[in-house]
């Protein structure tokens, strides 16, 4: 199985077979670039000389074959990459396999794929070979994302603030080629020692005002104009990377915590600030708007809720229904007394 873990300074000295697989094609190439550099570190030049590059597309088994078995040119190591190797040819993977049983330590493999199957034997004996280290790079969810950003800002001597975190976490793409190129923008035009939120909004364009933070703190405190207001803004900015699919989920889920804290409180007869705490919400930026809803909305609101958001992601994904009205018609029925839920249900469904 793959190892979730990083690759260390240790592997890259050491292992001379690299399986990298994944579709987080930013970290891939970080780790291929790190073992390239480490090795020609000394003289860039010799690159040319011992390093060879192939993919699926120009694949020539005899070169591959002498490339493998000849000595580096003024180096310690040749390293021989490939690219695409889940649409390589099975002749290869023999190939590769000849090879490592002559165990010539001064050749480096990188085998590169998104999606490989590692039950194919070639796969299942590279595993097993003690100089081999699999790594999967997996998209990053929004914890690792908010991580990851920190880490290559404060890399570039820069700090963001928690609010323009956020902004960037949840309005930018999963794709970390396109956060970075983003981030190197706002590093370039930011004259600051902190990245803020006017920053982000003068630079990237993504709405300090109209955007899903705002949208949250305007639902659970039942304000239904200002988060009408705040979502057609959000939906008429193409810049914002969220979708009405996206919000859905996004508040759902803050409705989901608010019922787990309602209902420790009231089977407890705790405070709802105390049934938070004991269920590990007690971070003030991350969690107040969760705890806001607790607060706000009733047992029976907050479980009704759950049928609101089920029925919106049916509608959103049913493509017949104009997504501004479907959004409109969640908020309506969210910040609407459990009366009035049922008045508005009839006109929007």
């Amino acid at each position: 199985m793959a190892k979730t873990k990083e690759l260390s300074l240790n592997d890259i000295k050491n292992k001379k077979v690299f399986l990298f697989s994944g579709e987080d094609i930013y970290s891939k190439e970080e780790a291929i670039n790190s073992i390239i550099e480490y090795h020609f570190r000394d003289n860039e030049g010799l690159k040319d000389f011992n390093f060879n590059n192939y993919s699926d597309e120009n694949i020539n088994l005899n070169e591959i074959s002498g490339i493998l078995h000849s000595y580096p040119i003024m180096a310690d190591n040749r390293i021989v990459y490939f690219s695409n190797i889940d649409k390589m040819p099975a002749d290869l993977g023999e190939l590769i396999q000849i090879f490592l049983k002559k165990k010539n330590d001064s050749t480096i493999i990188i085998l590169n794929g998104t999606k490989i199957d590692k039950r194919k034997v070639f796969f299942k004996e590279l595993l097993k070979n003690k100089n081999c280290i699999s790594l999967e790079f997996k998209p990053k969810n929004e914890k690792e994302k908010l991580v990851w950003i920190q880490k290559y800002l404060r890399e570039k001597n820069k700090k963001i603030t928690r609010n323009a975190l956020n902004m960037l976490s949840l309005n930018l793409s999963e794709n970390l080629n396109t956060i970075s190129s983003e981030l190197d923008k706002l590093i370039t035009f930011c004259n600051k020692e902190e990245i803020d939120e006017d920053t982000i909004e003068e630079n990237i364009g993504i709405s300090k005002t109209f955007n899903i933070f705002k949208l949250q703190t305007a639902i659970v405190n039942k304000n239904q104009r200002e988060a009408i207001f705040i979502a057609s803004n959000i939906l008429l900015n193409k810049e914002n990377k969220i979708d009405p699919i996206g919000i859905n989920i996004y508040l759902s889920k803050i409705f989901v915590n608010a019922l787990k804290i309602k209902s420790e409180a009231e089977n407890k007869n705790y405070p709802v600030k105390s049934a938070a705490y004991n269920l590990g919400f007690n971070n003030p930026w991350r969690d107040q708007d969760i705890i806001t809803c607790a607060e706000i909305y009733s047992l029976e609101e907050l479980i009704k809720a759950l049928d609101f958001f089920l029925e919106v992601d049916i509608k959103l994904k049913s493509n017949y229904l104009n997504p501004d009205l479907v959004l409109n018609s969640l908020i309506i029925k969210l910040c609407s007394s459990h009366r009035e839920e049922f008045i508005v249900s009839s006109y929007f469904s």
